[in-house]
């Protein structure tokens, strides 16, 4: 990912990564999403964060978008689904938060 970022970046392009909630299942040593965030270069590898399933996967959007920092540099606000109205309230509450620090 580095490589392709720095490639990217000679041409005047940025990855960014958008996590869909599998990357922050408990592993031994901690979740693909820390090891993707501790080994991908902060100055060329962004992220897009998908409040929805950063939610469902048990991690608090608003948390998770002030970890990363400058680094959050595209969110995506997802349509909720009627099938997922569970995990669509924890998400909803948090969506005032989120936009804040978006026009921050």
């Amino acid at each position: 990912m580095n490589e392709w970022s720095e490639s990217l970046g000679e041409k005047g392009l940025r990855l960014a990564y958008h996590p869909h909630g599998y990357e922050f299942r408990p592993e031994a040593g901690g979740t693909a999403f820390d090891v993707l965030l501790k080994e991908s270069n902060s100055k060329t590898v962004v992220f897009e964060v998908d409040t929805f399933w950063a939610e469902v996967a048990g991690q608090n959007c608003a948390q998770l978008i002030a970890r990363l920092g400058s680094r959050v540099r595209l969110l995506h606000l997802k349509d909720l689904r009627k099938e997922r109205r569970r995990e669509c309230s924890r998400a909803r509450q948090r969506t005032k938060t989120v936009l804040r620090w978006a026009t921050a």
